[in-house]
């Protein structure tokens, strides 16, 4: 339950099409939706660092997570309007390499980043 709410909280904070100041350039929009979604992929890796820390999911499981944040991030600056299908593509990936128990921990935080992710017009 308390999952579901940290959850719900987030989705409404971090929604990435709304509230786009009206005079930005395409280019400014890009950047705005993908520092959304920068934030976004925060959550997921610092709630990875927590359960690692935590010792409720290994180092290396949490390792996975931070570097595929960190790769994420570089391809949002990389390309600013291109990037969401690699993004995607690599969340899934990286929540399919993880074992049950890590995915049933941070699942939730994978899929919150997935629907964010889904709401860009990239």
């Amino acid at each position: 339950m308390k999952n579901l709410l940290i959850i719900a909280l987030l989705v409404g904070s971090f929604g990435c099409t709304k509230d786009i100041p009206p005079n930005l350039t395409p280019a400014s929009v890009a950047a705005f939706q993908g520092t959304k979604v920068i934030l976004a992929l925060d959550v997921v890796r610092d709630a990875a660092i927590a359960l690692a820390d935590a010792n409720v999911i290994t180092r290396p499981e949490s390792v996975k997570v931070v570097t595929f944040h960190k790769t994420a991030i570089t391809v949002i600056h990389s390309t600013p309007n291109g990037w969401k299908p690699t993004v995607l593509a690599a969340l899934d990936s990286t929540k399919s390499s993880l074992s049950v128990t890590t995915q049933n921990q941070l699942g939730h935080y994978f899929d919150l980043a997935k629907v964010l992710i889904n709401e860009v017009t990239n």
